[in-house]
């Protein structure tokens, strides 16, 4: 084999292998969860459902970071310093990075400075905030919220549903930890995904987005769930 040859071979398998890079780049997303629990049961749950219901393949890669809203928009860093060995330099491993977190006992600034940094970040592509809690979004599957409750009331509130639904036990309450979360909410009582996005709409109607700490209650997670069925037609 001549040089020429040599180097049109080596210059094609780089071409191919930035090609393959590419593709699995666009085709896997990152969902950093603030929580490591009760964010990332529902989200499991939600495209597993999905998926069957599709006959799609979407399968992003799911972690519960278990740190404040920026804390987890600073961590979204480490996950790109990724070195491809054969091309010599970073190589970004995925298509799409998404942030999911909560207001819960933050502070205001704290809440607002993280969804205006990962809205400002060339290596975040969405966030899904709630406020004041994740569970918010949970109770919109039964019924619009329009009043603000506390971290605990929500909770409270849940096992009040849970138990009307017959979800639990009279003596039993909603647990954060529940890997069937998204199944209870979304298809084992009167819950369903079409109801929580319609209601989520509802409290965001003509609401500032760029002061979430000030939109009490309310969630963006409903334009979270709708990037994901979106990509799961397409993975179809």
């Amino acid at each position: 084999m001549g040089k020429d040859d040599l180097f049109h071979k080596r210059r094609e398998t780089r071409k191919k292998r930035m090609h393959n890079i590419k593709t699995t780049r666009n085709a896997k997303w990152l969902i950093l969860c603030e929580g490591k629990e009760t964010e990332v049961n529902y989200l499991n749950g939600l495209i597993k459902e999905i998926n069957k219901a599709k006959g799609s393949n979407f399968n992003p890669k799911i972690i519960g970071v278990g740190r404040n809203p920026s804390g987890l928009v600073n961590f979204v860093k480490q996950c790109f310093e990724i070195r491809d060995s054969e091309l010599g330099k970073v190589s970004i491993p995925y298509g799409k990075v998404v942030l999911v977190f909560d207001k819960d006992d933050f502070t205001d600034h704290d809440f607002n400075n993280a969804a205006l940094q990962a809205l400002k970040s060339s290596n975040i592509d969405f966030v899904a905030w709630s406020n004041e809690s994740f569970e918010l979004w949970l109770i919109l599957h039964f019924e619009l919220q329009s009043s603000g409750l506390g971290r605990n009331q929500y909770c409270n509130r849940l096992t009040e549903i849970f138990r009307k639904e017959k979800l639990c036990g009279q003596k039993e309450h909603y647990l954060k930890n529940d890997k069937d979360i998204y199944l209870k909410v979304a298809s084992r009582g009167s819950g369903t995904l079409e109801k929580a996005i319609r209601n989520a709409e509802r409290l965001l109607k003509n609401k500032d987005l760029n002061c979430p700490s000030q939109i009490n209650p309310g969630t963006t997670m409903h334009l979270l769930v709708k990037e994901i069925i979106a990509e799961a037609d397409c993975n179809s």
